[in-house]
């Protein structure tokens, strides 16, 4: 491999994905991954917006190296218009593996603790880089969790809540049916 455009050594200040494809050169997420919160900071919807295709090879590595959802899908079939550059049309689907691998497609990608500001479009919010995906998901998106229970239908904190109150009745209900049946049988 000749190194007449790129550094060995992944470098603190990258430059954006979109301009040194670390990942599809040399093989190695490190490039992608410095800190990058003025990266995210800085970049303007133009320079997310003209990204080239050599990208989206990375955006297809990166989903096998690593990134996982963490949240269930909601309906992964159902897609969701992008605001992060101007003419984007790649889908985005209710996951956070769709929403990272989409964040590297516009040149965006940070270690997982790395604090950042939310690149959606008028929102400053700051998180760490491993929220973000769930963060646009659920306040930008409008993606909601269904619990397996009864079926309603919440954010990720909100199910989390509700879990808990509905695998105790749902506990409470199988424990009396049982108790119920088991009576009956008995005489």
């Amino acid at each position: 491999m000749t190194n007449n455009d790129h550094t060995t050594q992944p470098t603190q200040n990258c430059i954006p994905a979109a301009a040194c494809d670390w990942f599809v050169c040399h093989g190695s997420r490190t490039h992608l991954q410095s800190t990058c919160a003025s990266r995210v900071a800085a970049s303007s919807l133009s320079e997310r917006a003209s990204l080239t295709s050599s990208t989206s090879s990375a955006v297809n590595s990166a989903t096998v190296h690593g990134f996982h959802s963490v949240l269930p899908a909601a309906n992964p079939l159902v897609t969701h218009t992008c605001l992060l550059g101007d003419g984007c049309t790649f889908p985005l689907e209710g996951t956070t593996t769709s929403i990272y691998s989409h964040l590297l497609h516009h040149g965006l990608n940070c270690k997982h603790r790395d604090r950042v500001p939310c690149p959606w479009p008028e929102c400053s919010k700051e998180m760490r880089w491993g929220n973000v995906a769930r963060h646009i998901l659920e306040c930008h998106l409008h993606v909601r969790l269904q619990c397996m229970h009864c079926g309603k239908t919440y954010t990720s904190e909100g199910l989390g809540a509700h879990r808990k109150v509905c695998i105790a009745v749902s506990i409470l209900a199988y424990l009396t049916r049982t108790t119920v049946n088991s009576s009956l049988t008995s005489r």
